[in-house]
């Protein structure tokens, strides 16, 4: 199978592992921004450690620019969506992460020193009128929660490109193991900040099956993009994420008993078109990578 495909592949199946991810935050409720994230990073450090100790790398390696950048921006974008997704519907979380693709263009175009030939600007623009329709007057509160999931979309198109500037020089797993612990270093400091140590709701079995459901998610979706992401195009890849709306509006629906309007549906269908646009009609005119 081709690069190119496998990479496709792997974003659709992070894709569809953080939007699950998400639904187990907001029904987490139970546990404190700081402990999620720090169980996750937790997990994510010693599964990325005893991985790399498998293959025989070590845990510093050539790229510590790109590392530093992307495992800050990571650390940052993480603690941001985790506090803001319990405030978000589904929706909307969605569709902010629709303009990642936008920042990230913008990002690769400097990094890269290469325009952005005109086709992924048409697909972007196409995506952010469907992203403007649904984020229309009256579906979305745009309050403290909707600008720090959007600081947090911002600021993870910054490591994006880090990734992808980095090519062979970092693996996979040593951008997972530094961002999840700069995290995991976050939270403690988060955690040893507050007046007092948040609640600990170790007595229920359901608390903690959800605790440890987002930490296994979110770090197979984490090893999934960052791997993809790595060896791809990075626009090409980060606008086939423009499908996680179809999944957001269905487990709105069907858990959280939350629907979208007619405008929010005709937004999706263009935000559908503008993944067709990018995944099938110009397969190969799309490269923002130096070699």
């Amino acid at each position: 199978m081709k690069t190119g495909n496998t990479g496709v592949l792997k974003i659709h199946a992070a894709i569809a592992l953080l939007a699950a991810s998400n639904t187990l935050i907001k029904l987490a409720d139970a546990w404190a921004t700081p402990l999620l994230v720090l169980s996750r990073s937790a997990l994510a450090v010693l599964v990325a450690y005893v991985l790399l100790k498998r293959v025989g790398a070590g845990l510093w390696t050539k790229g510590k620019l790109p590392l530093l950048v992307r495992g800050i921006s990571g650390a940052l974008a993480l603690l941001l969506s985790v506090e803001a997704i319990p405030q978000l519907q589904l929706t909307t979380v969605s569709m902010l992460n629709q303009l990642s693709p936008l920042f990230t263009a913008l990002l690769a175009s400097v990094a890269f020193r290469k325009l952005v030939p005109l086709q992924q600007w048409l697909a972007i623009g196409l995506a952010l009128l469907g992203v403007w329709l649904m984020l229309a007057p009256g579906l979305v509160k745009m309050q403290q929660p909707f600008w720090l999931y959007l600081a947090g979309v911002l600021i993870s198109s910054i490591g994006y490109v880090a990734i992808n500037k980095a090519e062979t020089a970092c693996s996979s797993l040593h951008f997972v193991f530094y961002t999840s612990l700069l995290s995991a270093l976050l939270s403690i400091g988060w955690l040893f900040s507050l007046p007092e140590l948040p609640h600990i709701p170790l007595h229920s079995g359901a608390d903690m099956l959800l605790l440890l459901g987002f930490s296994v998610l979110t770090l197979l979706a984490t090893l999934l993009m960052t791997s993809a992401f790595q060896a791809g195009n990075v626009v090409k890849l980060n606008a086939i994420s423009y499908i996680s709306i179809l999944y957001a509006i269905g487990l709105d629906f069907l858990i959280f008993n939350s629907w979208i309007d007619l405008k929010g549906i005709l937004g999706a269908l263009l935000v559908g078109l503008s993944v067709l646009f990018f995944s099938g009609g110009i397969k190969n005119t799309l490269r923002l990578t130096t070699n």
